[in-house]
């Protein structure tokens, strides 16, 4: 069967497909939604990476803190470890002194006590042989200055300062005879020798020199 059209020619449509349009049209449409995809795509990519960057300087700032409290702690530790030492030395310094002030106690008189001990470094007295000895000599003429001695550490005790009380002055002289029996000091002197009125005790003070430190 065959169809006729008998509208006239200004109204009758174009069934016609044209191809070629559509085809350009399509990828048209489909490049638009590809370019906005990808811009898509890139905004959330840079999201991303400005989400990351932020996170990654918020841990920097984290781990800064925590290396700055373990430089804290390190500096702390080197701190304590330098007064460990010095504590272990002095400590040491201290239990060679114990059998020295043990001694001391058995060798006291009953009517005898102390009042204060102090062990100090007393440089010894200088002859006049010495001191002529060790002045200084002049300096000869373009002689270049001597260096500055680097610094020394302090001397150790040479001498322990006894003071007491006595009821009686002979347990003074027998407090003395028997520190110079003892093997730690070389020499025993009396520096001072008086009677209270008031208690009638006798207050003495003894100067006693160590043997090679007390050792």
């Amino acid at each position: 069967m065959y169809k006729l059209n008998l509208l006239p020619t200004e109204l009758q449509k174009d069934l016609s497909i044209d191809f070629k349009g559509l085809v350009r049209r399509v990828t048209i449409t489909i490049t638009v939604i590809l370019l906005l995809f990808s811009y898509g795509v890139f905004l959330f990519m840079g999201y991303l990476t400005q989400k990351e960057i932020s996170d990654t300087e918020k841990y920097l700032s984290q781990i800064s803190a925590t290396v700055k409290k373990v430089e804290g702690i390190k500096a702390q530790r080197v701190k304590n470890e330098e007064s460990t030492k010095k504590f272990k030395e002095l400590l040491s310094a201290r239990l060679t002194r114990f059998p020295l002030l043990e001694d001391l106690s058995y060798n006291m008189p009953v009517d005898l006590w102390l009042d204060n001990l102090d062990m100090s470094y007393v440089a010894p007295a200088k002859t006049p042989a010495n001191a002529s000895g060790g002045a200084a000599q002049p300096q000869a003429q373009g002689q270049p200055a001597a260096e500055k001695k680097a610094p020394v550490a302090p001397p150790l005790p040479n001498t322990l300062t006894i003071e007491g009380y006595s009821r009686t002055v002979p347990s003074v002289g027998i407090f003395m005879n028997n520190l110079y029996r003892m093997p730690y000091f070389s020499s025993v002197v009396l520096n001072e020798l008086k009677t209270e009125e008031s208690s009638g005790n006798t207050k003495f003070k003894l100067s006693a020199v160590l043997k090679e430190g007390g050792r």
